[in-house]
């Protein structure tokens, strides 16, 4: 989807999207291969998609015991990203 000549950035909308997968896996969530391999992927989904894999890894992590600032350096992201991530928990 490209925008036309005259349109704001603030009025280009992409479409709703809904994590159904594809040929290769049933979610995008669970599918190895990597992002930019995927013939679907428009950059917001890939945000998402990014952001969603990133929560699941902290989360993961968490549940192993390792604490915010172990989980920052093994995942090469800020503590407080991580901590973010993990808003809501009451372990942090």
């Amino acid at each position: 989807m490209t925008r036309t000549v005259g349109q704001a950035k603030s009025d280009y909308k992409e479409p709703h999207w809904e994590d159904k997968g594809c040929d290769y896996e049933p979610s995008c969530l669970e599918c190895t291969r990597p992002l930019d391999q995927c013939p679907d992927m428009v950059p917001k989904m890939k945000q998402r998609i990014t952001k969603e894999r990133k929560s699941m890894a902290i989360r993961a992590c968490r549940a192993d015991g390792f604490t915010v600032k172990e989980i920052a350096e093994s995942l090469k992201i800020s503590e407080r990203t991580v901590t973010r991530a993990l808003k809501g928990d009451k372990k942090i």
